[in-house]
């Protein structure tokens, strides 16, 4: 059976030679497809309804949670936040969950989260002027929020989210020039509000891009399935005929001597029958002899070798076309039919055809035995499932699609927290790269050789990007000051570390099993403790220390020293490195700092290079 595969093609007009065609901006099916769109309506909201009460549970209690930082950042007007957060957007929530148990929902599901989308939307634009001047401009940070659970956690379909996410922007212009907010301030959020909803609309398109892709090959796939079956079918119902007229031919045979050439007559023309049907199968057919060499092949089988005739195959061996370990495997097998009589299905070869190209095949086997019951050989069905292989591969290319592009949304909202500090250079891609370095390093620690796996050293890589996302909670007026800090401000900034940690705490309570989001917990609490036991926030001392954050501790520092703030200039690399040597048993971890040394050409090369790409988690192997 032949099949083509599908392409996709993402514009307006009606599909043609076997192309999916979808709508650039809407993202519906047209063409000859146009009627899936209803099945994937469907085949999406099934997918996607435990995932967006997941999100709603976590919007719950994150709104909730951050009523803490309320009392903490304005405590005069604590009761008039309170009563927006809990008297609208918690509540909307909570109504989101309750109506997604009811068929209503599943009619209406993109309506009603625009709806709700709005209506939190608009509470937090409406916290801005209810809070004191000039802390509300930190609140629009809950925007951005609102921004990331409607373009990814929500499931939300792309032109809805745009559409909402982008209402919502210009609602909160016109609130701020209400309020008279101060141009820099209005200047600094637009730019936030728009880098979020672009990167937002980019990752929301492509997940629900794959999403009908998926769900396309998906459709192609039963389609196939459906071939197969019914192609299995006709072979049992062709091999069921001949089992009968074999049956008859036997009993024929029995009758009398006389009957005997009539019967052999009878033989002959039905063992052409059998050749006859055997030849126009769809499928394969093959014998072999003991040595493996082909004694009989059908059409099929010719087409799926690419032979145009029986002596390019006749007398071969069937380990000319596989590799010597599939070779190897595949003699095991049939010996295993040669000694037990019990049939062999499913076994996978990967031929060279005539023309050099390669396919994937499932074979069966089954003994031949002669007339006295001694084998002579084997036979068995040949199915070309290229196709299906090639299908089943892009169907896992796609799920690695959307993997990276969820990891990618995550480090633009990092992103978006490092570039308030206003760190020149790629200070996140350097702050990865340093921590990696330092981790592969310590992987060849006996003491560490355990601990450190690959898993290990992908999860920090990520998670080391998350390091300072709590400083979106410190006001700008500090975290942006150019000269010394007082005291009281300092005590400020060094609240980012709890800050950030809380955040990925309330995030990691909603996933189930050890995440990335564990270690990216211990990094944002404890990356400013120190060996000694004077760093904040807890005031933890030596392995008391998470490893994670004690690797982070030496990559950000570096970092720090070797890059230039707003407060002063970068340093050398030989500079930086005297300074984190004379820290040694003090601030950092000894072992981390060898660790270091060792590293350290690693470390001239990444602060030297112009620029670092980011890396997806699948190339960490």
């Amino acid at each position: 059976m032949k099949f083509k595969h599908p392409e996709t093609t993402v514009k307006t007009g009606v599909s043609t030679n076997g192309k999916l065609t979808l709508n650039p901006f809407t993202l519906n099916f047209i063409g000859d497809y146009a009627d899936y769109e209803n099945s994937f309506y469907n085949y999406y909201l099934s997918r996607s309804l435990k995932q967006l009460r997941y999100a709603i549970l976590l919007g719950i209690i994150s709104w909730s949670l951050f009523a803490v930082l309320d009392l903490f950042l304005d405590p005069d007007n604590v009761r008039k936040l309170w009563a927006i957060r809990f008297g609208i957007i918690v509540p909307v929530m909570l109504g989101g969950m309750v109506v997604s148990f009811s068929r209503m929902f599943r009619r209406m599901m993109q309506l009603m989260i625009a709806l709700s989308i709005f209506a939190i939307g608009c509470a937090v634009i409406a916290m801005i002027p209810v809070a004191s001047n000039p802390l509300r401009h930190t609140y629009y940070a809950g925007l951005i929020i609102v921004f990331l659970f409607a373009y990814t956690l929500l499931r939300f379909r792309f032109i809805w989210a745009t559409i909402c996410c982008w209402s919502l922007v210009l609602i909160y212009e016109v609130v701020a020039i209400i309020i008279d907010t101060p141009p820099p301030v209005l200047f600094s959020n637009n730019f936030f509000f728009i880098t979020a909803n672009i990167t937002g609309m980019f990752a929301c398109y492509i997940i629900e891009l794959s999403a009908r892709k998926d769900f396309f090959y998906v459709k192609m796939i039963e389609a196939e399935q459906e071939k197969v079956k019914a192609a299995n079918r006709e072979l049992e119902e062709n091999v069921q005929e001949r089992t009968r007229q074999l049956i008859k031919i036997n009993e024929d045979l029995n009758l009398t001597i006389s009957e005997h050439k009539r019967s052999q007559e009878n033989l002959k023309k039905s063992e052409e029958k059998y050749r006859t049907i055997i030849d126009n199968i769809e499928e394969g057919f093959y014998e072999i002899d003991l040595a493996g060499n082909f004694t009989f092949v059908n059409s099929s089988t010719l087409d799926i070798y690419n032979c145009e005739s029986e002596d390019q195959l006749l007398g071969k061996n069937f380990r000319d076309y596989i590799t010597k370990e599939k070779a190897e495997e595949t003699l095991w097998i049939l010996n295993e039919v040669y000694q037990t009589r019990y049939p062999a299905h499913d076994m996978n070869w990967e031929i060279k055809r005539a023309d050099g190209s390669f396919s994937f095949l499932e074979v069966s086997a089954s003994r031949i035995d002669n007339s006295a019951g001694a084998p002579v050989g084997f036979r068995g069905i040949i199915r070309d499932i290229t196709t299906r292989k090639t299908m089943e591969q892009k169907l896992l290319d796609s799920y690695e699609n959307i993997k990276q592009t969820q990891t990618m949304t995550i480090l633009g909202l990092a992103k978006l927290a490092e570039y308030r500090d206003q760190n020149t250079g790629e200070h996140l891609e350097r702050i990865m790269a340093y921590t990696k370095t330092l981790t592969e390093q310590l992987q060849h620690s006996p003491r560490y050789a355990e601990y450190v796996t690959p898993e290990y050293i992908e999860d920090i890589y990520i998670s080391s990007m998350l390091h300072d996302i709590g400083k979106v909670g410190i006001p700008d007026d500090i975290l942006l000051k150019p000269g010394p800090l007082t005291s009281d401000e300092y005590e400020i900034v060094k609240e980012h570390s709890k800050l950030g940690g809380d955040a990925l705490r309330a995030v990691e309570l909603q996933v189930k099993g050890k995440s990335f989001l564990t270690i990216g917990k211990q990094i944002c609490y404890f990356h400013h403790e120190r060996w000694d036991g004077k760093g904040y926030p807890v005031g933890l001392t030596r392995e008391e220390i998470p490893l994670a954050a004690r690797i982070v501790a030496v990559a950000d520092v570096y970092d720090a020293l070797t890059s230039d703030r707003v407060y002063k200039k970068a340093i050398s690399h030989e500079d930086a490195m005297d300074i984190i040597i004379k820290e040694k048993g003090r601030q950092f971890d000894p072992e981390i700092v060898d660790a270091l040394l060792i590293a350290e050409s690693r470390f001239k090369e990444i602060l030297g290079s112009n620029l670092l790409k980011f890396q997806a988690p699948s190339t960490l192997q």
